[in-house]
């Protein structure tokens, strides 16, 4: 059956500033947003989150500038995502640790948010430090605001985007050097490295068996990203420091692998209820 809008078109006209304006039809602008989500590797189940909130009765409003609508994918009158919201716990278990811990780290990603945009769509220089490591415990939201903040990106515009989970990385990597697979190794990491912006989920969520291959994978696809100077964001539910667990990340990646990350990632940490666990069912 054919858009109702447009007849199957793909454009509709409507007028606008007093011009009679021919634009992209809301059918067309959503295939295409889910071929962009499908092509970044972006879980299906954040492809309705935002980092934006206009509610002025949000804790900490934010939306696109108007300057960056023009290369805006979709009508920001239509856009029915749902917006991170930090969590305080239940009625019966608040807990202000874990707002504080996602709200700073929400204010984090929406300053990167800010920052890749204007490099991306107005060319601006961008810093040399602009990756982000979120370490945290399960359930706190960290998938989640990366996610989020991907799926903003490509909303804005800015489509040459990735995610990965490490795991997932390790098993297509295996299968690429079967003599029956149809992707080669360099087809798997060829997004990772080009990507503008790189999301890498669960870091150190891999076993010792052949740690030494998987950490030099990981080296290749930093210190090209690094060369490159193009973003990098990680999550992890590893921490710095032993009395946090008993495997610290240094522990997971090596000496050379957390000082490189060090430099080009900053630290975000994020503690807190397991949302998983305690948040509505």
């Amino acid at each position: 059956m054919s858009c109702s809008l447009c007849a199957g078109k793909g454009y509709i006209r409507k007028e606008i500033d007093g011009y009679d304006t021919v634009i992209p039809c809301n059918c067309s602008q959503k295939t295409k947003l889910t071929e962009l989500f499908w092509k970044a590797g972006i879980p299906t189940r954040y492809w309705d989150q935002t980092l934006q909130s206009a509610s002025p009765l949000s804790a900490n409003p934010f939306e696109i500038p108007f300057k960056y609508r023009k290369w805006a994918l979709s009508d920001p009158s239509e856009d029915r995502r749902k917006p991170f919201k930090p969590w305080d716990g239940t009625p019966k278990k608040k807990d202000q640790k874990t707002f504080h811990s996602q709200f700073h780290a929400l204010k984090k990603c929406r300053d990167l948010l800010q920052c890749y945009m204007d490099h991306f769509l107005e060319d601006k220089v961008l810093e040399e430090v602009s990756g982000m490591l979120i370490m945290g415990t399960v359930g706190i939201g960290k998938t989640h605001l990366l996610c989020a903040l991907l799926g903003d990106l490509i909303y804005a515009g800015i489509t040459d985007v990735y995610f990965t989970e490490m795991t997932d990385l390790m098993k297509k990597l295996h299968f690429s050097y079967n003599k029956q697979a149809h992707t080669t190794e360099e087809e798997v990491l060829g997004p990772l490295v080009s990507a503008k912006v790189l999301v890498l989920d669960d870091l150190g969520s891999f076993s010792s068996a052949n740690q030494q291959w998987i950490l030099n994978t990981l080296g290749y696809i930093l210190n090209k990203r690094y060369s490159f100077n193009k973003p990098t964001l990680i999550s992890t539910n590893y921490f710095d420091s032993p009395d946090q667990g008993d495997t610290t990340l240094t522990d997971c990646l090596g000496t050379r692998l957390r000082s490189r990350l060090r430099e080009t990632c900053p630290e975000i940490i994020m503690k807190g209820y397991d949302f998983r666990e305690y948040g509505p069912k």
